[in-house]
């Protein structure tokens, strides 16, 4: 997310327009708001698509590309596109002069020639290991120490709040409130 978050915010400072299909619904549209130029009429050069079910996500793409409004279109959270989906997509980015980012876990939905593709895997502890594939093809891979390690989701907005863990800390404390009252019961 990280890197794709980058290239939006270059495309963006280039006054360009960009969508972000959220398939997962796992993104915040307000962690992106920083990235888009202040100024009348340029609020609505980043357009974020959250389909009601990842299944639609790729015919999602499939509109934004052909439109032609948007020189860079990120499909985050896709699932597995087939063969046939890919190619499609693919062809209509290039003939739509399109840059078509799909992020996700490892689907192989990239694994056509003309692609290209960055792998992030964990190495060790405290390393990860980049690995850029064009096609099929693997060029020789870059490992990176001293990474931090972070949460998928990170929102680096001040004034929402961090919500992590907060559902799992309520029912711990649910948990000890019944296990109290049952031990005052048992001492009465």
């Amino acid at each position: 997310t990280t890197v794709w978050r980058a290239m939006v915010a270059s495309v963006l400072a280039s006054g360009a327009r960009v969508a972000v299909i959220d398939a997962t619904r796992t993104l915040a549209p307000r962690d992106f708001a920083d990235l888009v130029p202040q100024g009348p009429g340029r609020r609505d050069r980043l357009v974020f698509v959250r389909p009601p079910d990842p299944t639609t996500a790729p015919w999602c793409a499939d509109l934004l590309v052909r439109s032609g409004a948007f020189p860079l279109v990120v499909l985050d959270g896709a699932p597995v596109l087939s063969r046939a989906v890919t190619g499609r997509l693919a062809q209509l980015a290039r003939e739509a002069d399109t840059a078509l980012l799909v992020a996700g876990d490892e689907s192989g939905a990239t694994a056509l020639g003309g692609t290209v593709r960055l792998r992030v895997r964990a190495a060790a502890s405290t390393a990860l290991v980049l690995r850029v594939e064009k096609g099929g093809a693997s060029l020789r891979p870059v490992e990176v120490s001293c990474v931090l390690v972070t949460p998928r989701r990170l929102c680096a907005h001040p004034e929402v709040p961090d919500r992590r863990g907060v559902q799992a800390e309520q029912q711990t404390a649910a948990r000890r409130g019944r296990r109290a009252a049952e031990a005052r019961l048992r001492q009465q």
